[in-house]
């Protein structure tokens, strides 16, 4: 069994860091590039690093604070090699933009501290219809310390309760203060367990749903001043294409 971690921030991707992460069990990865504001003309997504043993994906991930960037996410062939897509939404109405019509495979929510707007049922319902996950990250909680760690574990819980089952949800690391606040698969589980996720369904959030992340990037198309555009590729990671033929 492959466990995924989809959210390893490229600047902290070393070769120790994912020698790190292979130790502990991972066996895929998923490099996070993170940007705010508008989309880098050119982007240089992260190569493959073939000191280590594991599967290497890429990973790009929009920090969401204005509406009209979302016209940008298909708009640029640089973006549209990246393996993964993923969302920060930071207000309520770039939330609402990316549950209900954004084609990203991931939204991720800055939970280490209170969010400034609801995260509403029918609009979680109504992205995950749309096949995109939503993503908790331990690193928050393992990095901080007292009523830091305490919000984050908090907003954590609220989104759980909120999503109801596991479908939706999938686990990472995200950042963390160093190597040694990393985790091993069985320990993501547990954590997972405390924040209210059913024992047999924590496996969901490290397997099957990264499995579903990957299908459904697979099948993710834009459409940019009446032209629709598929992935290109030709560009992706040999992770992406060695894993759409196993699931095919």
């Amino acid at each position: 069994m492959i466990y995924y971690d989809l959210n390893v921030p490229q600047e902290l991707a070393s070769t120790a860091y994912l020698k790190r992460l292979e130790q502990l069990g991972w066996g895929a990865v998923a490099i996070n590039y993170t940007f705010t504001g508008k989309a880098p003309k050119e982007l240089c997504p992260y190569v493959k690093n073939p000191a280590v043993g594991l599967k290497q994906c890429t990973r790009l991930t929009f920090v969401l604070d204005d509406p009209q960037q979302n016209f940008v996410l298909g708009a640029s062939e640089s973006i549209r090699s990246y393996d993964i897509l993923a969302v920060r939404p930071t207000t309520e109405r770039t939330f609402q933009i990316a549950c209900q019509s954004l084609e990203v495979d991931i939204i991720s929510l800055d939970l280490s501290e209170k969010l400034p707007f609801n995260i509403k049922h029918g609009l979680v319902r109504e992205a995950v219809g749309r096949g995109i996950v939503f993503e908790i990250s331990y690193g928050a909680s393992v990095s901080n310390t007292g009523s830091k760690r305490r919000a984050a574990l908090s907003a954590v819980m609220h989104l759980v309760r909120v999503m109801g089952k596991a479908k939706g949800l999938i686990v990472s690391s995200g950042r963390v203060s160093g190597e040694g606040s990393l985790r091993a698969p069985h320990c993501a589980r547990n954590w997972v367990e405390m924040v209210g996720v059913k024992p047999d369904s924590s496996l969901t959030l490290t397997v099957d749903n990264a499995i579903r992340i990957i299908r459904h990037a697979g099948d993710r198309e834009w459409s940019v001043g009446g032209s629709v555009f598929k992935i290109n590729n030709d560009a992706r990671s040999d992770f992406h294409h060695d894993y759409m033929a196993l699931l095919k």
